[in-house]
Order: C-alpha cells, then structure tokens, then sequence
C-alpha cells in the first residue's frame, strides 16, 4: 500500500472514531456493556419498576447513574423511548 493511501485511510478511521460522543463522567465502556446485559436479562424494554429493579440488580448501579447512562445511550440512538419506558436496540437487543 503506498504510504499516502495508507495516511489517507489512517486519517479517516480517526475521524470516524471520533465521531463518538464522549462518555459521560464516571461512566466507563465496562459500565456501558454491565447496562447492555442488564438490559437483556430484563427482556430490552424497561417500561416499569419490575424491569428497572433487573437491570439495577445486575448493574449494582445507583439511580443516577442509571440515568446518566440511558441519557447518553439516547442521544447515541443505542436506546429508543418504548411507550412510558426504553428499548435498548443494540447487541443481543437488536432484533428484540
């Protein structure tokens, strides 16, 4: 590959991979993935406590954080509003 093609391709991938917001303060992609599976096991809708308490159980996370979390995934279209409650829509979820 000639060395400008492979610059070329470099500088792009950069730029895709910043396309990405910044997590949010405190939150970690570990804290990311524990939400994903937590959201699974609770069926990828949260629509109601029951759901919620699944996903906090697994998580061990506080309600803050919680929110801080399903905020950023929001805003990266990983969760969509599903009636009164979220959808997770990626992973395991996707097809859900």
């Amino acid at each position: 590959m000639k060395p400008t093609r492979f610059i070329t391709l470099l500088c792009a991938g950069l730029v895709l991979a910043g396309c990405a917001a910044p997590l949010p303060g405190g939150v970690s992609r570990a804290d990311i993935a524990l939400f994903e599976e937590g959201m699974a096991q609770a069926g990828c809708v949260v629509t109601g406590d029951k759901a919620a308490a699944v996903v906090e159980k697994h998580t061990g996370f506080g309600e803050a954080k919680l929110k801080e979390i399903s905020r950023y995934m929001l805003e990266q279209e990983r969760l969509q509003h599903e009636g009164t409650g979220i959808k997770l829509t990626t992973g395991n979820c996707a097809d859900a």
